[in-house]
């Protein structure tokens, strides 16, 4: 949403300026109903969850004390709404939320970002990058024809900050924007906030369905297995919708990928087999490991490589819109070393740029003279985040696969070990995007990140190959 203020009748609100008028007469907001009303209005047209905006406001502290968004809801609306009682600007999502409704508003377009009339978003879209997503096009364009030829499940897969949620919003803001006349709702979970349970997905999609809670009870009761409890489950509800769960790895077991909660399971394959209205959408570190029966037939989205230097580029301008870390103005040599620093990553070089705007002694040439700092401050953390799934064992191959220079064979991994810890280790790496493999050499390959991350762990991963050992060259790959 821009900065523009907002005119609906004679109500004037302007965000930037922290003012409201009616009629030219001011209206005075206390500290909190400003913010509850920024949040509402950062998100137009979108519902905002109760336990949202209780946190958002008051802080995460906060989980169960939803008397105090309804009570300053209530205290906002005497205010802005003509009738207080029927109020037509902060719209009540029954059971939900609430909707700050652009509708009415004079001289405001609708924003090729907000829902057309007969969509439902439930639960705002994780991520909101606007003009700010750059590349991924091969990727975008594969999403689209799947979601226009109705996949049924289909998983976008990659590393930490390799752009998987930012791809899934860009592509669903466009379908929402589309005014599709078979779409009727999309649902947004993010697993990473809140545990997701097949209960909690029912609470959330109960505005699809059209029969009591007590009947969704007695589908949880009455079943006997939790397939039959999803396929009940599933054929309960209505319409045409898109249920995105983002970041489900937490609900994943770190091994195997398989999800920990069996009625969760059962109800993802029971839209593969069952079909009905819902597609899902997922986003993972991992994929997704479903029976063996169903898995082929779900979609899958790799994000294997990151950016190009000039896709890089042109994030790293977009990441400093006012020109504070002077990315704008960079040299395109600079953007590029930066963005070949990070190795393309979306999130390192959201990163990059964060750092820059945060230290304005900082410029770009030093930050890439200073390799240390640029590891340690932005490559470095984001392979931790995905080696915390690891365990001990898995890291330790790991570390030996960061001895080699080259992509390496299984043969002469297996020299350094004595013997992997279990045959399914390697497999297991490349499903997750800790190893590169190549079918035609029978070569593995650790990214140069992950490479100097591990040797700077001051491990076993920095000690030199025996000469008998070593690997004979191997293209890169």
């Amino acid at each position: 949403m821009n900065d523009a203020p907002i005119q609906i009748g004679q109500l004037v609100i302007d965000l930037a300026q922290q003012r409201i008028t009616r009629e030219g007469a001011p209206i005075h907001l206390t500290k909190i109903e400003w913010a509850i009303l920024r949040e509402l209005a950062a998100n137009p047209n979108l519902v905002q969850r109760h336990e949202r905006l209780l946190k958002r406001v008051w802080g995460e502290a906060y989980n169960d004390e939803t008397e105090y968004v309804h009570t300053y809801m209530r205290r906002l609306r005497r205010k802005l709404e003509i009738d207080p009682a029927i109020p037509t600007i902060l719209v009540t999502e029954s059971g939900i939320g609430y909707r700050f409704d652009l509708s009415r508003a004079n001289g405001t377009p609708r924003s090729s970002y907000e829902p057309a009339a007969n969509v439902r978003l439930i639960n705002a879209l994780p991520l909101d990058l606007g003009d700010r997503f750059v590349g991924r096009e091969p990727e975008l364009n594969l999403l689209r024809r799947l979601l226009s030829e109705h996949a049924r499940v289909i998983g976008v897969y990659g590393r930490a900050g390799s752009g998987k949620t930012a791809l899934v919003c860009a592509a669903l803001r466009e379908i929402i924007a589309s005014e599709s006349e078979q779409l009727t709702s999309i649902v947004s979970l993010n697993a990473t906030n809140a545990a997701i349970t097949l209960r909690r997905l029912m609470l959330d999609m109960r505005t699809l369905i059209s029969v009591s809670d007590a009947e969704i009870d007695a589908a949880f009761i009455d079943a006997e297995s939790p397939s039959q409890r999803a396929a009940a489950l599933l054929s309960l509800l209505n319409g045409e919708s898109i249920l995105f769960l983002d970041g489900i790895e937490a609900l994943q077991h770190p091994a195997t990928g398989e999800l920990l909660d069996d009625n969760l399971r059962a109800f993802i394959e029971a839209i593969l087999l069952q079909g009905g209205g819902v597609r899902l959408l997922v986003t993972s570190r991992d994929p997704l490991m479903l029976s063996r029966e169903v898995r082929a037939l779900g979609r899958t989205i790799s994000l294997h490589d990151g950016l190009s230097d000039g896709e890089g580029a042109e994030l790293l301008r977009r990441a400093d819109p006012d020109n504070v870390a002077h990315l704008r103005a960079a040299p395109a040599s600079e953007l590029h070393a930066l963005s070949a620093l990070a190795a393309g990553n979306p999130g390192a070089l959201h990163a990059a740029a964060g750092l820059l705007i945060e230290n304005p002694l900082l410029t770009p040439a030093q930050l890439i003279a200073d390799a240390e700092l640029f590891a340690n401050e932005i490559t470095f953390p984001y392979v931790e985040r995905a080696f915390r799934r690891l365990d001990a064992d898995a890291l330790h191959v790991l570390e030996m696969a960061a001895r080699f220079e080259r992509p390496f064979t299984a043969t002469a991994l297996m020299a350094l070990l004595a013997n992997l810890p279990d045959n399914g280790f390697l497999a297991r790496f490349v499903r997750g995007f800790y190893l590169r493999y190549d079918r035609e050499t029978a070569a593995f390959a650790l990214a140069p990140t992950d490479r100097a991350y591990l040797r700077a762990r001051g491990s076993a991963a920095s000690e030199p190959i025996p000469a008998l050992m070593r690997t004979p060259p191997i293209d890169d790959l």
